[in-house]
């Protein structure tokens, strides 16, 4: 999956959570329903991580 999907799609979990780590995984969870490769993303890697990647990406676009 691309990155920036991915990113994308992190933070809008994320945004919707109002940062909640737990509930954007639910979030995620839902959203991966309609994504295979999103689950393979997230079951590979966590929502900690994606957020760190997430969080890395938005630092650099601001």
């Amino acid at each position: 999956m691309e990155k920036e999907k991915v990113l994308n799609l992190v933070t809008e979990a994320l945004n919707k959570s109002g940062g909640d780590e737990s509930k954007a995984a639910d979030i995620l969870m839902a959203m991966a329903e309609d994504e295979p490769e999103l689950m393979l993303e997230f079951l590979n890697h966590g929502v900690t991580a994606l957020r760190a990647i997430a969080e890395g990406q938005l630092a650099t676009k601001h």
